[in-house]
């Protein structure tokens, strides 16, 4: 079913959330699943994220300066799991998964069928070996109260999930 199953779930070594990252330039917008992200800080509240430069969301993050986390919750393992397994240079995926989304005060497209997501000011970008860590200042975030009663979307949720 999935051909393209990302090392990062395979090879997982920490059971972090899972959430979906936004970006945007113009009207070319593209999501990904990530779950290499984290709460850095309470005042101003930071996120960070990182991301593969190979990625087309890491270079319309770079060119926008922003970005969109929506935190998972479990029941949304096929999104997860498409949103990672599609690239977004041939085609968009929010169109093609039939996502709906509304874009931000600053252009960032936002999730409302998530637990809650975040628009986010770059503020930081760090080399890292292979990926760019983008430390992000929240903006505006949305909390999805008819369904927060869900619990987060985990990693090993998305193996347990592929196995069944």
């Amino acid at each position: 079913m999935y051909l393209n199953i990302s090392p990062y779930l395979v090879h997982a070594v920490i059971d972090n959330g899972v959430a979906l990252v936004t970006s945007a330039v113009k009207s070319r917008c593209n999501v990904m699943t990530a779950s290499f992200f984290a709460e850095s800080s309470h005042v101003p509240v930071l996120v960070r994220v990182a991301i593969a430069p190979s990625c087309l969301t890491h270079d319309l993050i770079v060119k926008a300066g922003w970005f969109g986390l929506s935190l998972l919750s479990k029941g949304q393992e096929e999104l997860a799991l498409s949103c990672g397994s599609i690239s977004g240079r041939e085609v968009s995926k929010l169109q093609r998964l039939g996502l709906r989304y509304h874009l931000g005060a600053h252009g960032v497209p936002l999730l409302p069928d998530c637990l809650t997501t975040s628009e986010c000011r770059v503020i930081e970008q760090t080399a890292l070996a292979d990926h760019t860590l983008f430390t992000g200042e929240i903006v505006a975030s949305f909390r999805q109260s008819k369904i927060s009663y869900r619990e987060t979307l985990l990693v090993s949720d998305l193996v347990d999930y592929l196995d069944a």
